[in-house]
């Protein structure tokens, strides 16, 4: 057996644990998203851990590097990797992944409204970087739907409806800081991508333009439509 049920389990379970506070390695525990580089180890290790070696402790020859290999060799080893899955462990793979992508965007959040100061392991969910390569293959090989929130290039605002062109900030929304809410209340933001969360916006009235943001739909009032 190239790849190891076992190890897949351990890799899912100390996964789970380290998104919910890094084990760091000086023997201390981290909270939750509280730095770039843990979850950068975080989201490396799992595939190292669940298939770096098989079953009997050997190299599995399957065993594909984050670093140096193609986004399309990356795929093809995920998704031989989920051929020895059962639907238990391909659940919790879903889950494990939902979280990284989730705890990207909320890093990049923190980074936009000044909550964070410096994320330099912090990379866009993209093919062309470390995170990006390992969580999109995951994705795709375990057939898990990204959400847009995700910031990795989507499509203009979407919507089923009617397309939002600007939205008007009004309540403070539970990742919003007091200060950064109190000072940009009341602003008017151009919607870039719409989502079933809210909206991702320009922040140039916030004295960044080009820097995206996001606000959830309960924050803001829709002003301007684009048709």
């Amino acid at each position: 057996m190239v790849f190891s049920r076992a190890k897949i389990d351990r890799a899912i379970v100390m996964t789970q644990y380290d998104l919910g506070g890094f084990g760091h390695p000086l023997g201390f525990r981290e909270e939750r998203c509280a730095n770039s580089k843990s979850l950068h180890a975080t989201i490396c290790n799992f595939m190292c851990f669940a298939a770096k070696k098989d079953a009997n402790g050997e190299d599995n020859p399957k065993f594909v590097n984050w670093e140096g290999s193609s986004f399309k060799d990356y795929v093809a080893m995920c998704k031989s990797m989920a051929k020895f899955c059962d639907a238990s462990e391909k659940e919790a793979i879903k889950f494990i992944v939902l979280e990284m992508v989730a705890q990207n965007r909320e890093m990049r959040q923190k980074l936009e409204i000044g909550e964070m100061k410096g994320a330099p392991y912090l990379e866009e969910i993209i093919e062309d970087t470390v995170t990006g390569k390992i969580i999109l293959s995951l994705a795709e090989a375990f057939e898990i739907e990204i959400p847009d929130e995700d910031f990795s290039g989507g499509d203009e605002v979407k919507s089923e409806e009617r397309k939002v062109k600007s939205v008007l900030l009004v309540k403070r929304g539970v990742s919003k800081l007091d200060s950064w809410f109190e000072t940009n209340r009341f602003k008017l933001f151009q919607a870039i991508r719409q989502s079933e969360a809210g909206y991702d916006v320009d922040l140039e009235p916030c004295g960044s333009p080009g820097v995206v943001g996001f606000v959830g739909h309960d924050e803001v009032e829709i002003i301007q439509y684009a048709d």
